[in-house]
């Protein structure tokens, strides 16, 4: 069983004071019995995004090895889903980002064309269907038709639409998040 907690550089969501997860997966021995096969702490990434967890779809639950490192992008492998904790930062921290400071960020998670012209310096539209929980904490989800309120427990079914998130004070909030390919 593998307990790393990670590479020893600090990622931006670390250098925030933004925690790690925990990720445990299960799957089975020789024997078909189930059993704990990783137990490691995963850190955040650019844009205060943590992925736990990728597959290609349909996944497999008999893969010899599951893969469980990948490069961090804004969107799961092509015919694939991401499973993602996305820490959404205070509004100050928001509010500090320039322009430079998001292309760099959307450069780092592969997103460069991502971006829509908007009054909200994140909004950005991805080929994916997105299944996500509030966590903990208040967002503001952003669209180009007005913005939604919403609170722990929340529950959002994103259709490759133009969006942005936010918090409405200075307190960051989570959310998890599971990115479906979902290209037409």
């Amino acid at each position: 069983m593998d307990n790393s907690s990670g590479s020893g550089s600090q990622s931006q969501g670390e250098a925030l004071g933004l925690p790690t997860f925990r990720r445990v997966v299960t799957g089975h021995d020789l024997d078909g019995k189930s059993v704990c096969i990783s137990d490691t702490e995963v850190p955040g990434g650019p844009g205060w995004m943590h992925d736990l967890w990728q597959t290609p779809v349909p996944a497999s639950n008999h893969a010899a090895s599951p893969t469980t490192e990948f490069p961090l992008r804004l969107t799961p492998p092509s015919s694939g889903l991401t499973f993602r904790i996305m820490k959404v930062p205070p509004r100050s921290v928001l509010d500090s980002l320039t322009q430079e400071d998001v292309a760099k960020m959307l450069r780092e998670v592969g997103a460069n064309d991502s971006g829509v012209p908007s009054e909200h310096i994140l909004m950005h539209r991805t080929r994916t269907l997105d299944l996500l929980v509030v966590l903990s904490g208040r967002v503001t989800l952003h669209l180009e038709g007005g913005d939604l309120s919403l609170k722990p427990l929340d529950c959002i079914v994103q259709r490759g639409t133009a969006h942005a998130w936010s918090t409405p004070d200075d307190t960051a909030a989570s959310v998890a998040v599971v990115l479906i390919d979902a290209p037409s």
